[in-house]
């Protein structure tokens, strides 16, 4: 038998690495497959895990939520806490110290009483004079009370009259303090004699051409017009207080440190006078909110408040700056 030739085995080594060639490829596509197919399982397991992880949280934020909701009732209850700007402090919190009212001011309909959440005093109006504000969409998910600008006003005649107060209050205002009306709009009286001398510890909210004012006079007028009240001036057409905004008025007075009075809005200090001469000797206790009870003769126009006033809280000692950042901070990351 004759021997294979040379060119045989060349051949046949040809057809070997061709086999081979196509083997090493075939294994490279069912490798790149395999892998592929492993990226896509892993894929579809994130997914998955995603979608159970944000259902499990969507379910944790509900529970949380109706736990909150709970220990926020229980906290309503047990007599422990006042709730201030819709944030629960201890009665022992320094900031709780001193606090005389708080009316919310939150029913659903007409009401000629408003209670005092602290217990004192309440506050009211004649639905046959039709002096009572009406309802209307407030804060923290609760009512406000709507002040026409016309006759709408709450009044408490029997106050206790204490020159270290603090007095805060949300507004919406249905005005814009830029306008050129002419009006005041006065928010509240600290006095209720229906005696211009001794009711004009007033906050007025000034509207007109020349000046734009918040002003804030705790005593007496006979005391001295300039003597023991600050002004908030809004220089240069400064949009302070806008139409449809809700703001927080803080309003302070004291006879500590040598006398003084303050105004607040929202976090900020605007306004302060040192050295006020405070004195209670003319003033006789009260206070209304809405309107200014009366008015010594010409004296300018004075109007109603017109828009919504929200939760009203009034102290006996003066707030400090930090406690007022306090009480708008906690009320704005609550809500």
């Amino acid at each position: 038998m004759r021997a294979p030739s040379e060119d045989f085995f060349k051949q046949k080594s040809g057809i070997v690495d061709m086999f081979s060639r196509d083997n090493v490829a075939q294994g490279a596509i069912e490798y790149l497959l395999i892998i592929g197919a492993a990226i896509l399982v892993v894929a579809i397991v994130i997914i998955a895990i995603i979608s159970v992880l944000n259902q499990g949280q969507n379910q944790n934020t509900s529970g949380l939520e109706s736990a909150k909701s709970s220990f926020d009732s229980l906290k309503e209850t047990s007599g422990a806490y006042f709730r201030i700007n819709n944030f629960y402090y201890l009665k022992s919190d320094p900031i709780s110290q001193n606090l005389i009212s708080i009316w919310r001011l939150n029913e659903s309909s007409v009401s000629e009483a408003f209670p005092d959440s602290a217990g004192n005093y309440s506050l009211t109006c004649d639905s046959v004079a039709n002096t009572c504000p009406t309802p209307a969409e407030g804060l923290f998910g609760e009512k406000a009370l709507k002040f026409d600008g016309v006759d709408d006003y709450l009044i408490l005649n029997t106050y206790p009259n204490n020159l270290e107060r603090t007095i805060s209050l949300w507004v919406r205002p249905d005005f814009d303090l830029v306008g050129n009306d002419g009006l005041n709009y006065y928010l509240f009286t600290t006095n209720t004699s229906g005696t211009p001398e001794q009711n004009w510890g007033v906050v007025v909210l000034r509207n007109k051409s020349d000046y734009k004012d918040i002003i804030y006079y705790p005593c007496s007028y006979t005391v001295g017009f300039g003597d023991c009240g600050v002004e908030y001036n809004i220089l240069n057409n400064e949009v302070i207080l806008k139409s449809g905004n809700w703001y927080l008025l803080t309003f302070v007075s004291s006879k500590q440190n040598g006398g003084f009075v303050k105004i607040y809005l929202n976090n900020s200090e605007k306004a302060s006078s040192s050295g006020a001469v405070l004195s209670s000797a003319n003033i006789l206790p009260g206070i209304a909110f809405g309107k200014f009870e009366s008015a010594p003769a010409g004296d300018g126009i004075f109007r109603y408040f017109k828009g919504s006033i929200g939760e009203i809280s009034i102290w006996n000692k003066a707030l400090s700056g930090e406690e007022i950042r306090l009480l708008y901070n906690n009320a704005i990351s609550v809500n």
